[in-house]
């Protein structure tokens, strides 16, 4: 599999990024960017609830599943859902 260092990537206006994204995306480098694309997803499986096995395929994981996942309140999720689909129409 391909390590991080074997994608393309574009440059980031991080002025549009607020410190606080910019803390997670330090820890999120800090985290994984050793890792190859198998350890990663072998790191998925082990950690996130929100992974489902698909029997050797795969399928999206909805808002609502990783909201839920997170300890989300079921009221807020439903309001963010809504929120994604209204956007997702216009």
């Amino acid at each position: 599999m391909k390590n991080i260092e074997s994608y393309d990537t574009q440059e980031i206006e991080l002025s549009e990024i607020s410190e606080y994204e910019k803390d997670i995306l330090d820890n999120i480098i800090e985290k994984f960017s050793l890792m190859t694309t198998d350890e990663i997803v072998q790191y998925a499986h082990e950690h996130l609830d929100e992974w489902k096995y698909a029997n050797g395929s795969s399928h999206p994981i909805s808002y609502e599943t990783i909201l839920l996942s997170n300890n989300i309140p079921k009221e807020l999720v439903n309001q963010i859902t809504s929120d994604i689909n209204y956007f997702k129409s216009l």
